[in-house]
């Protein structure tokens, strides 16, 4: 599995510091859900979602940031 934060309006992924992506492969792998969730938190991104990718099968799982992942 492997953990992203995307804009879920614009459908960008985080790459770094100012830095977005149009391609997953590009953006920044996170370890931890919570540490995505934080991230979008603590910088203010609009609306924020931590984004799950599994290869088998290929998925993909959307999860808006709440309050509940950020007191995990």
């Amino acid at each position: 599995m492997r953990i992203h934060l995307r804009d879920s309006k614009t459908k960008l992924y985080y790459a770094g510091p100012n830095q977005w992506v149009s391609e997953v492969c590009d953006a920044f792998e996170f370890e931890r859900i919570e540490r995505a969730a934080q991230l979008g938190h603590q910088h203010r991104f609009a609306e924020p979602e931590v984004v799950l990718s599994y290869e088998k099968p290929p998925c993909e799982l959307a999860l808006p940031v709440t309050r509940e992942m950020l007191d995990a």
